[in-house]
């Protein structure tokens, strides 16, 4: 029974097999029914899923520099951390192609948080914008005062290749 006003979240889970052919959709329709007296029609919901042949998933860690030069003071994690005003966050951002096509034209874009500043001492240039399986035009970072972003107009990320950004933020004091 569900109460009145009350909700009932609900997960589809669909299997693609490897050889399912892109753009193959899968509907899947819930209804609810009533038993008793009372009787609500039957109210549905309806999901559609679609295969498709490029996914980018995103992975944004961190990792502490308490001494503000640029270079992490240990591994990169998504758990929380707990800094002081003026200490230092190293940011790595990885975006994976983890379809079976190629993807075109990625570029990873991300704003400094709130309470921060970009750091005066950034990671090695070297290590800001790095790529995997990219071709076409060279991934590039660049920075504002509030973003920071590393990508290109024309590239293609082949399956299992990897665009990451890496950046430093100081908080304020």
């Amino acid at each position: 029974p569900l109460a009145v006003g009350a909700s009932q979240k609900l997960l589809v889970r669909v299997f693609a097999p490897g050889g399912a052919s892109a753009g193959a959709t899968d509907t899947t329709t819930v209804t609810a029914t009533f038993t008793g007296a009372a009787s609500c029609g039957a109210p549905s919901a309806t999901d559609i899923s679609t295969v498709i042949t490029g996914q980018i998933r995103v992975l944004k860690t961190q990792a502490a520099d308490v001494t503000c030069d640029g270079v992490a003071d240990g591994a990169f994690d998504a758990a929380p951390l707990s800094l002081k005003p003026g200490q230092c966050i190293v940011y790595k951002v990885v975006a994976t192609n983890e379809g079976t096509a190629p993807v075109t034209n990625i570029a990873i874009n991300d704003a400094v948080p709130a309470y921060t500043s970009l750091s005066a001492t950034q990671p090695v240039a070297a290590s800001r914008c790095t790529s995997t399986g990219v071709s076409g035009t060279a991934l590039v970072y660049a920075q504002t005062a509030t973003a920071v972003s590393c990508g290109s107009a024309s590239n293609s990320v082949a399956p299992s290749g990897t665009a990451t950004l890496t950046f430093a933020v100081k908080i304020n004091q």
